[in-house]
């Protein structure tokens, strides 16, 4: 009778014995540092590349997601922009393969924050997919 959204918190996700098909159930969202599209061809690629060489696959948890994509920003951030890159890194926002960066300084001297989270929904067809900020709230 009632349109209720739920809504979990992403340290739900590394609980080892809590059965993954709640969260199908429930058609729950979880806030994500990183999101997956493995349609898209730079992925397709990595995926590739990664498996010719350990004959397996990256688990989406894994570092191999976090250190391509953090070194990919961090050293080419440096080599487009050198030392205006390190006082302002929201000026660097290129296509990373699970995450994005937004980078918030909330003090002058203080350092600088990632902000960047996605919404992930486990849709009862038992399917993880990413909701856009404005269909959060939209009536079904």
């Amino acid at each position: 009778r009632f349109n209720i959204k739920v809504f979990g918190y992403p340290s739900m996700l590394d609980i080892e014995n809590l059965d993954p098909k709640v969260f199908f159930d429930l058609d729950q969202m979880v806030f994500s540092p990183y999101w997956i599209d493995y349609t898209r061809k730079d992925v397709i690629h990595f995926n590739t590349n990664f498996r010719k060489k350990f004959l397996t696959e990256p688990i989406e948890r894994s570092y191999a997601w976090m250190g391509y994509d953090i070194s990919y920003y961090f050293l080419s951030g440096l080599a487009m922009n050198g030392k205006d890159f390190v006082a302002h890194p929201a000026m660097h926002n290129p296509d990373l393969l699970h995450t994005e960066f937004y980078f918030v300084q909330k003090e002058p001297t203080a350092g600088f924050e990632n902000q960047n989270l996605f919404l992930i929904r486990y849709t009862k067809d038992y399917e993880i997919k990413l909701v856009e900020q404005d269909d959060v709230f939209r009536q079904k």
